[in-house]
């Protein structure tokens, strides 16, 4: 009975420091919105284009659309089926966390969700995130490297070293997981093991579809950020006279802010390091000068967090109406009986 008691009170312990990272995450991400508000306001600019903002706030949007898909694919590469629904209804909004400085926080929380609801265990949900981390920071390097090579080399040899990365990382994706599951079967028992978890669930490289799951998530973080770097061309086009540069230049400059800002993993979503750092890549990439890079990073900041408080509400609608529609079946069920 003493067990019992110290494992329940356990379970009630993170359930509450779940639902405060709830609190605390969400308190700062408006916190987060209103300074880009207010940063935005202090910049002084003409929208030549309005529309333009329109597809960058859409494009915002389907980057947190295809972030979710991506995430689904990798959790049924670990043997674990979620639907769209079941996964925008919590996916953002467990995320929340993220943005509480120590960069762990995030996903620690939607460990918890996942195992509250679903009764996913940690350990799998632990290789899931490190497998959506690795695969947004590799698809990223990927792009920096083609455009890269663009600048180094002529336009005849260019197409032969970038069908060489393109091939390399086609041939190199599928070790990705199989190294990852190898070294997390050995390093997470460890640290789930007090949670009375022995390992991993579900080791998907001896999944039959694993490698087609796995190269579908890869395309589909592809895909991302090229609706990444989309939301920074139509951002441009929306508030300079004559926007310059190209899509892979775009997508190179967004990734790599996004990478650096991930990587100083005490700055909450990297905030500010990754506005400067895009505006200094958007000089290189799109020919900005400083200001206009500025304004370009501030804009696009404001756009993903109105995208994200989209999904946000969204998630949140279809969480009341399941709620409200079990309860409904409940009653049902007990009027028959």
């Amino acid at each position: 009975m003493r067990i019992y008691g110290r494992a329940h009170m356990r379970i009630d312990w993170r359930k509450l420091l779940f639902h405060i990272g709830l609190a605390v995450g969400l308190a700062i991400f408006l916190q987060q919105a209103w300074e880009s508000y207010r940063a935005l306001g202090q910049q002084e600019f003409h929208v030549v284009r309005p529309l333009c903002l329109l597809a960058s706030l859409a494009l915002c949007w389907l980057v947190n659309l295809l972030q979710m898909l991506a995430w689904i694919m990798i959790m049924r590469y670990l043997g674990v089926s979620l639907g769209l629904r079941q996964t925008m209804q919590g996916f953002l909004m467990s995320f929340l966390p993220r943005y509480i400085p120590g960069g762990v926080w995030g996903y620690l929380s939607r460990s918890q969700w996942l195992r509250q609801f679903f009764g996913i265990g940690y350990a799998t949900s632990i290789i899931g995130s490190v497998l959506e981390s690795l695969g947004l920071m590799l698809t990223a390097l990927g792009a920096a490297t083609l455009f890269l090579l663009g600048r180094l080399a002529d336009s005849g040899r260019y197409a032969l070293l970038a069908a060489a990365v393109v091939l390399c990382f086609a041939l190199l994706w599928p070790a990705v997981p199989t190294l990852v599951v190898r070294l997390t079967t050995f390093f997470v028992p460890r640290l789930v093991g007090r949670f009375g978890e022995a390992g991993p669930q579900a080791d998907g490289s001896k999944r039959g579809r694993a490698w087609l799951v796995w190269y579908l998530a890869g395309l589909i973080y592809v895909a991302l950020w090229m609706a990444y770097g989309g939301s920074i061309l139509f951002i441009s086009m929306a508030v300079l006279p004559i926007p310059s540069g190209g899509l892979l230049g775009a997508v190179a400059s967004i990734g790599m802010a996004w990478l650096l800002g991930f990587v100083v993993f005490f700055v909450p979503m990297g905030i500010g390091i990754r506005e400067l750092t895009l505006s200094r890549l958007l000089a290189l990439s799109l020919g900005l000068v400083s200001w206009q890079g500025s304004l370009v990073a501030v804009i696009s900041r404001l756009s993903i967090v109105l995208a994200e408080m989209i999904w946000l509400a969204f998630g949140l609608l279809l969480a009341v109406v399941s709620r409200v529609a079990g309860s409904e079946r409940r009653g049902l069920a007990r009027r028959r009986e």
